[in-house]
């Protein structure tokens, strides 16, 4: 693979789409529309070729779009108990060791910054970014030994609850921004104004402006 298009076939590409989007009254954010397209299609389309396979974890009730056949869909085994189970539910259907997380919600991808991550691996179990002591857990890589610690903290609904159980590698703001300036990645839809600004970006910077695409 060229340094400037890296491809990562020894990587599990996770797409989480359930979720119950109270902010956005419910709404299915899987289906919302970015430039006529839903976000989860954008997000397979600009990302599925770069990993070895795709897994799409979709809640219990959650209705997606047409995926390609290729995608594998998991199902999050306990309804409403949030990105934690999503995580678990992805890893468990993995084919590869190792798995990128991330959420349909976020239309940017960086494939230099992404690459600079994975790069990072080593005997780590994950590498989290970490910006100003908030972690970024849907732009992170996971080891599927990881299944274990998750599993003992289902309880819990958030995904960094089993961090302290694991070799993590957390990356500075200081290495990100060197890639992604505006950490445009980690930008995620949240509410209508969310999408109104994600559209902007997309009017702005071009479609794929983060992808790192030819």
């Amino acid at each position: 693979m060229s340094a400037e298009n890296p491809t990562f076939p020894d990587i599990s590409l996770v797409i989480l789409a359930g979720g119950e989007a109270r902010r956005l009254h419910g709404r299915n954010k899987a289906l919302l529309e970015l430039d006529g397209e839903s976000l989860l299609a954008r997000r397979i389309r600009l990302l599925e070729p770069l990993f070895g396979e795709t897994v799409v974890v979709r809640g219990r009730d959650s209705r997606l779009p047409r995926v390609p056949k290729a995608v594998k869909v998991a199902t999050d085994p306990v309804p409403g108990a949030g990105p934690l189970m999503g995580l678990y539910a992805g890893l468990r259907r993995c084919r590869e060791d190792w798995a990128f997380v991330t959420g349909c919600d976020m239309p940017f991808f960086d494939r230099r910054l992404f690459g600079s991550l994975a790069a990072r691996r080593d005997d780590h179990d994950a590498v989290i970014p970490r910006i100003n002591g908030w972690y970024e857990p849907l732009f992170s890589l996971y080891h599927t030994r990881c299944v274990e610690a998750v599993e003992a903290h289902l309880d819990r609904r958030q995904i960094a609850a089993f961090y302290g159980s694991i070799n993590a590698l957390y990356v500075a703001a200081e290495e990100i921004t060197r890639f992604d300036p505006e950490m445009r990645c980690f930008f995620n839809i949240n509410t209508e104004d969310d999408l109104l600004e994600a559209r902007r970006i997309e009017e702005t910077h071009g479609p794929d402006s983060r992808t790192g695409s030819p």
